[in-house]
């Protein structure tokens, strides 16, 4: 519920901004797109930060507008406490605050203003820097996890286009966004050149740049981290159907709603989910009384006390490379493995316990495997371990 309060409000809130910036027209336009958004869709549906993180950065840049333009110690201070809670809700969140300063810059720049009219602005950043202090520590822990070892596979520049076409729902619907994406940035450079510099910098700095950092150090993007750049480029599109001569602009509004519609659940914006009632009812009827089970990554162990039913089967989660499980086992005691991430390889992990897999089974993303230790003789266990056989 959280989360699709958040989709509704980032509609409202989406209009509330582009009217500001580009007039009703767009406003109504992006309101629509942005409605109908395969991936707002999705993310509205899920109980994760997402929808609020997008919600809050449509809001802290509305704030953003109203502060710059006629500053008040209220939309100011309101503009602080909106954009301190979207680092809360998710850290990506700082790309937005990157772009309202590169916007703000810009404007000091062009318009030549001495450098003392961005005091007030050095003040706000400072405040929500302050607001956040807390949360640094569990920035930095998540920070130096991701350069040891992240799900996030190796990242490429096409991993940009990736993201707005993730974005926009489809293929077709990409080339639709980009065609009037060109018409909006020609529309707002003709109507309210003041406005691009801002909506091009949400449009992109949080897109660009961390599939940038991914590229050159450690992967660390996925498209839904950056989805708060649609906080710039739907209100573009929105202006670029609201330039349309009327029965152009018609057509255009019913093939993004087509499109879009036709788009949900589909391959960009479909959302992968492991089936954990699956795997949970599976060691639920199959795991003996007295076997142990472990679980890797330790993050799935939380899904794990979800779904299990058994209060006699408490998992040992672990993120190292070897089991938390101690040699020799009791007699015809087994291991139950049940791999959710595999942040090393399976072989090394299991060699390095001269684990036997007895059998082993899938549910999608969930490797679930009956494991016997080698409680031979210690001759027999310095012999070299068999590899484990016919492993997915």
């Amino acid at each position: 519920m959280p989360s699709a309060l958040a989709g509704l409000a980032a509609v409202a809130m989406m209009y509330l901004l582009v009217r500001r910036l580009a007039g009703r027209g767009a406003a109504l336009a992006a309101a629509v797109v942005l409605a109908v958004s395969p991936m707002h869709i999705a993310y509205a549906h899920e109980c994760r930060a997402y929808a609020l993180a997008f919600f809050l950065a449509v809001l802290s840049t509305d704030l953003f507008l109203r502060a710059t333009r006629r500053p008040t110690l209220a939309l100011q201070s309101a503009y602080v406490i909106v954009s301190a809670l979207l680092l809360y809700a998710h850290i990506y969140g700082a790309f937005v605050l990157a772009a309202h300063n590169m916007a703000l810059l810009w404007r000091v720049v062009r318009e030549a203003r001495p450098l003392r009219t961005i005091q007030p602005w050095l003040a706000m950043n400072l405040a929500i820097a302050l607001l956040f202090a807390p949360m640094v520590p569990v920035v930095l822990r998540w920070l130096s996890a991701v350069n040891v070892t992240f799900w996030v596979k190796k990242a490429y520049w096409f991993d940009i286009t990736r993201a707005y076409w993730v974005y926009s729902g489809s293929k077709p619907l990409l080339l639709l966004a980009a065609a009037l994406f060109v018409l909006g940035v020609r529309c707002l450079w003709r109507r309210n050149r003041a406005a691009l510099p801002l909506l091009l910098s949400l449009t992109f700095v949080p897109v660009v740049l961390p599939v940038m950092i991914s590229v050159l150090t450690h992967p660390s993007f996925a498209p839904r981290y950056g989805m708060v750049a649609c906080a710039g480029f739907f209100p573009i599109i929105g202006a670029g159907i609201a330039s349309l001569w009327w029965p152009l602009r018609w057509a255009a509004t019913i093939a993004v709603i087509a499109l879009s519609l036709s788009a949900i659940d589909g391959e960009a914006t479909k959302i992968p989910k492991a089936p954990w009632r699956d795997a949970m009812a599976y060691l639920d009827r199959t795991v003996p009384r007295g076997d142990v089970v472990v679980v890797h990554i330790k993050a799935g162990s939380r899904l794990y006390n979800y779904y299990n039913t058994r209060q006699d089967l408490c998992p040992r989660p672990f993120d190292s490379r070897t089991l938390p499980v101690g040699l020799p086992l009791n007699p015809g005691q087994h291991v139950w493995f049940l791999l959710y991430e595999e942040w090393y390889p399976l072989r090394s992990m299991l060699d390095r316990g001269r684990w036997h897999v007895i059998a082993h089974r899938r549910f999608g993303d969930i490797l679930i495997m009956e494991l016997e230790g080698d409680s031979a003789s210690a001759a027999q266990r310095s012999a070299p371990n068999p590899a484990p056989t016919t492993l997915p």
